[in-house]
């Protein structure tokens, strides 16, 4: 996963807020490694796999009516 989708995660996120993750495996623990090392580097928020504040999206097209907050080559940072 680059290092600019973190960076653009963790600029887009408050205290307190909480984060999920997409990809072409699926949703949050679907794509377990990515999904770890990402909350890891997200640390101290937490994810939320049903109802997130922020969502990354990798390799996948951000879903309709979301918030597009950050992009870069193959993934995206929205506010759903």
């Amino acid at each position: 996963m680059p290092e600019a989708t973190v960076a653009a995660a963790r600029a887009r996120l408050h205290p307190g807020e909480s984060w999920a993750l997409t990809t072409p495996d699926g949703r949050c623990a679907e794509d377990s490694y990515r999904y770890l090392w990402l909350a890891f580097r997200l640390f101290p928020n937490a994810p939320d796999c049903t109802a997130p504040q922020v969502e990354v999206l990798v390799g996948v097209t951000p879903p309709a009516g979301a918030t597009i907050v950050a992009a870069g080559a193959g993934w995206t940072v929205v506010r759903p």
